[in-house]
């Protein structure tokens, strides 16, 4: 009887086992038979000069939080990006395109992927993470300044950048990085650069770059013209710099931004994200600010909070959030990158758990368990092979982290500052017991210690430094802003379509170059004057060439207007000479007055005072330096010859 129960037991283990085998046997049939990524051809965009258009974009709205408490726990809701692609077609392009394959980018890969011994999987963008810990989001990204150690110019075309630095070589690369996969996704921030190369392409690579953000693969962080400087800088000029890039992005690929993307500025104002909350940002991430106040908020876990600029206006808050490290070298993590983002890169050093670990530590900072790690430098991708290199390195950490065995680890996805974005309100729905607590103020000033010594740097000279650059945009925005009201009366006052059309074209030019000018201007390396000598030159050439062009449309509509007048008798030579006088100090600050008294005293003299502020009544006092005239100041005789138009 046992030994038929023995036999009995036997049978059912060895069954088990068949059926055990057979299922493994199944599972890796079906594993093997799924179908794999496949690369996407990508070209070589083609390029050809086009011109801009602009519309407004609409700002988001946003839910009021209550501020009597120190913390807070349900922010704004979050609204996502709209990012449909525009029905509006673009221009036709003349220039052929140049076609190349991504066989290159493959071959590139292959050989970096032999390299390591890091098992290979598809990176994923989209996929939510298997485990239930924590989500890593690794960021590549490129911050390229709009002048700095060179002008802006040269930093696009890169003909004679210090360090080799290209923006066109680095839009380049992402163009056929984007192309090489459907998984791939990149930020981009700054406007200005993009316009400039985004207007030289041909109709088919246009529309190749609108399929990169229909698809999500291609981000606008911030999207402002340049990266504006928060201390130095008027807000009507940062408002101005940020209407430029999104009524660009609007435009070309019907894109509303959500995120705020400022690394670099040295400290950050509350007028900063009071002025984002109402442009329909949800988030704004930065760096530098003072180094004890960061090492205060790791310890108490403070690295996001919610911004409230004015508690007076508690509907305009925004989701603060400071990176754990500034930008560039990743070596403190355990995993180094190559190119510029390490220079002593050596990948037998890297530990993907010891990176992991990096990054987990940092949960209990931030208000959820995502964690954003940004992959980048000054002008990273310049050079196309290194830029791939980079890129695959960064996709190599990605798909270790998630072979990893350990789920407690969590899971990496490759990401962009939107993503995190919605991933972040997402999981902090789920989290009712996460705080965040509130600030109001600013970040100012920035201190940091550098490696060579144990002695903190305030950064406050550039808040005063170089005054006649300061001067110079703060007289330019002056110029912009009242050009604006003087022409846009002058096109109200036009009867004629024709006239009105001919107008029209006139103010928009002068008045694009003027505004480009000064957006440029508002870049945390031009105001602050930070930037070289020669690069302030160039500032400086943008500003007059823009204000040039705005006071010519100025002087002709007021020629017009005082030519029209009954009251003003010209006699044959109907032409007035308008000049423009800073300051009301003396003759020998006006040039062009102390000209014209010196050389005809005949000549009459027509004083025209514009307010472009509010309806205010203002005395204002006009000195005459000339011997032949007496009088106060509200009277004039003529002593002499002279006459006096007032």
């Amino acid at each position: 009887m046992r030994s038929l129960i023995a036999l009995l037991i036997l049978l059912i283990l060895c069954t088990a086992y068949v059926h055990q085998v057979q299922g493994k046997q199944n599972t890796t049939t079906t594993n093997s038979s799924q179908p794999t990524n496949k690369s996407v051809n990508s070209t070589k965009p083609s390029k050809v000069v086009k011109p801009s258009n602009k519309t407004p974009a609409a700002p988001k709205n946003h839910e009021a939080i209550p501020t009597q408490n120190k913390s807070i726990i349900a922010p704004k809701k979050i609204t996502k990006p709209n990012t449909t692609a525009s029905s509006k077609p673009s221009k036709t392009g003349n220039a052929s395109n140049k076609t190349s394959s991504v066989k290159k980018i493959n071959e590139a890969r292959l050989k970096h992927d032999n390299s390591t011994n890091t098992p290979k999987k598809e990176a994923k963008t989209n996929e939510t993470p298997t485990s239930n810990g924590y989500t890593y989001h690794i960021i590549p990204h490129t911050h390229d300044d709009a002048g700095w150690l060179t002008t802006f110019e040269h930093y696009f075309i890169g003909d004679e950048s210090p360090f080799g630095e290209c923006v066109e070589c680095i839009l380049d690369t992402i163009f056929k990085l984007l192309g090489g996969r459907e998984e791939r996704v990149f930020p981009y921030v700054e406007m200005s650069f993009f316009e400039r190369w985004y207007r030289i392409l041909t109709t088919d690579s246009q529309e190749d770059v609108k399929k990169f953000v229909r698809k999500k693969q291609l981000y606008f962080s911030n999207a402002g013209w340049v990266m504006n400087d928060e201390a130095c800088v008027y807000y009507e000029d940062v408002i101005e710099q940020f209407i430029l890039g999104h009524r660009f992005v609007f435009n070309e690929f019907n894109y509303t931004p959500t995120v705020g993307w400022a690394i670099d500025p040295f400290g950050h104002s509350a007028t900063q994200p009071y002025l984002l909350a109402q442009m329909g940002i949800n988030m704004a991430i930065f760096e530098r600010i003072n180094h004890k106040d960061v090492e205060k908020r790791k310890l108490d876990g403070t690295m996001e909070f919610v911004w409230v600029p004015y508690e007076d206006f508690p509907e305009w808050n925004i989701i603060g959030h400071h990176n754990y490290m500034k930008y560039g070298s990743t070596r403190e993590s355990g995993y180094c990158f190559p190119k510029n983002v390490c220079d002593d890169f050596d990948p037998s050093k890297n530990s993907i758990p010891t990176a992991a670990g990096w990054l987990q530590s940092q949960a209990s900072m931030y208000g959820t368990k995502e964690i954003l790690w940004q992959i980048g430098n000054d002008f990273s991708f310049s050079n196309e092979d290194d830029g791939i290199e980079l890129y695959c390195a960064i996709e190599d950490f990605v798909d270790g982290v998630n072979a990893m065995d350990d789920p407690l680890f969590g899971k990496a996805i490759l990401s962009t500052p939107e993503i995190y974005l919605e991933r972040w309100y997402e999981d902090y729905k789920k989290m009712p017991t996460s705080n965040l607590v509130i600030k109001s103020d600013d970040f100012f000033p920035y201190a940091e210690v550098p490696t060579w010594t144990l002695e903190a740097g305030y950064w406050s000279g550039y808040f005063t430094s170089k005054p006649k650059l300061k001067w110079a945009i703060k007289d330019s925005s002056w110029l912009l802003q009242t050009g604006k009201k003087i022409m846009l009366g002058a096109f109200l006052q036009a009867t004629q379509s024709e006239e009105k059309k001919e107008l029209l074209q006139k103010c928009n030019e002068a008045l694009d170059t003027l505004e480009r000018a000064v957006a440029i201007n508002q870049h945390h390396d031009a105001i602050t004057g930070t930037a070289k000598k020669f690069t302030d030159l160039d500032y400086m050439t943008m500003l007059n060439e823009g204000r040039s062009a705005v006071w010519n449309v100025i002087r002709e509509i007021f020629q017009k207007e005082t030519i029209a007048k009954p009251e003003f008798s010209l006699g044959d030579d109907p032409t007035i000479d308008f000049f423009r006088c800073n300051q009301n100090t003396s003759s020998i600050e006006c040039e062009p007055l102390t000209k014209l008294l010196k050389s005809n005293s005949n000549s009459s003299l027509l004083v025209k005072i514009y307010n472009p502020g509010s309806n205010k009544r203002m005395v204002q006092r006009i000195k005459i330096p000339h011997s032949q005239i007496e009088g106060n100041n509200d009277r004039f005789s003529l002593v002499d010859r002279f006459s006096f138009s007032f």
